[in-house]
């Protein structure tokens, strides 16, 4: 998994070309990410003004010109366990 969805667009593709060409060279799959939720995961926080949905044109262009072999969308949900307390 290799996420620079924090970067411009094309800077993403960059990115992720580079591992994808590395990685393919060795038989290993590559999975990128593409658009960002707001709120925080592990230790980057994204601003809900700076959070945006993934455009499905831009995943195609994104997935053709990188070569990537799954792609992890933003569509308002986010992985990982996320715990909450609760005044008890």
């Amino acid at each position: 998994m290799i996420d620079a969805s924090h970067l411009p667009f094309a800077q993403n593709i960059s990115r992720v070309k580079e591992v994808v060409d590395f990685c393919h060279r060795f038989d290993v799959s590559v999975e990128a990410e593409l658009g960002q939720l707001g709120g925080q995961e592990d230790d980057v926080q994204v601003n809900e003004a700076d959070a945006f949905y993934t455009n499905p044109a831009q995943a195609r262009e994104f997935a053709e010109a990188t070569g990537i072999d799954s792609l992890a969308v933003a569509i308002g949900t986010a992985h990982g366990m996320l715990c909450q307390r609760t005044g008890a």
